[in-house]
């Protein structure tokens, strides 16, 4: 790369995973934000590519686990009554 550069090529390295999450420019940048998942523990996640000065933006969170949203749906969305969703629940149809 510093080679290519010197003779006026534009030319960039090509990461591996360990060789990106190691990379001091996107380090200083912040490109890599540590999102702690309920149960696979802390993960460097990347981040937004691009950043706005009015709405920076981020990760918001880990992944949801599963069956982590189904009350919203089954209740909420569908309009199962609460009973129902515990049956359902107790007989490992939604978790």
């Amino acid at each position: 790369m510093a080679t290519l550069q010197a003779s006026g090529v534009p030319a960039g390295r090509t990461h591996t995973a360990r060789t990106l999450l190691s990379d001091p420019q996107l380090r200083a940048r912040d490109f890599f934000q540590d999102v702690v998942h309920p149960e696979g523990g802390s993960q460097p996640l990347y981040g937004p590519i691009w950043r706005f000065a009015t709405n920076p933006g981020g990760i918001r969170g880990p992944a949801p686990v599963l069956g982590a949203d189904n009350h919203y749906v089954l209740g909420t969305l569908l309009g199962i009554p609460p009973g129902e969703i515990a049956e359902l629940s107790a007989a490992k149809v939604a978790y």
